[in-house]
């Protein structure tokens, strides 16, 4: 099995809130979780720690964007939360928040373009 640690304090934290937040649906939801880098970080990180014990699984395919339409529709939503800073940030900083707000999920070249609009 491949090992996972939790290399800070930060990411121990944010994973606690996540938890919660998954454990408790509705209950004090926090935001700031949804596009967090460290909570993409940490996703990431697992699914990576899962494809490596569990080869037998194609967690290649799994993280395809594309194959998950209600969390790309999620993602759109989550964009139109921030439609005021998303005017004022780089081409880079708004592929950055799509990739965080889809972690552990990677978006096509395709996706990412229509995101980006």
């Amino acid at each position: 099995m491949s090992a996972f640690e939790i290399k800070n304090e930060k990411e121990l934290v944010v994973l606690h809130r996540a938890l919660f937040a998954a454990k408790f649906p509705g209950a004090n939801q926090d935001p700031a979780l949804i596009g967090s880098p460290v909570l993409a970080n940490l996703a990431n990180r697992v699914v990576q720690a899962l494809s490596e014990s569990q080869k037998q699984e194609n967690w290649e395919e799994w993280r395809q964007a594309e194959k998950h339409e209600h969390i790309i529709q999620f993602v759109k939503k989550q964009i139109g939360t921030v439609s005021s800073l998303w005017e004022t940030w780089s081409e880079e900083e708004k592929e950055s928040y799509i990739s965080y707000l889809l972690s552990p999920l990677i978006p096509g070249k395709a996706l990412m373009k229509e995101l980006l609009k």
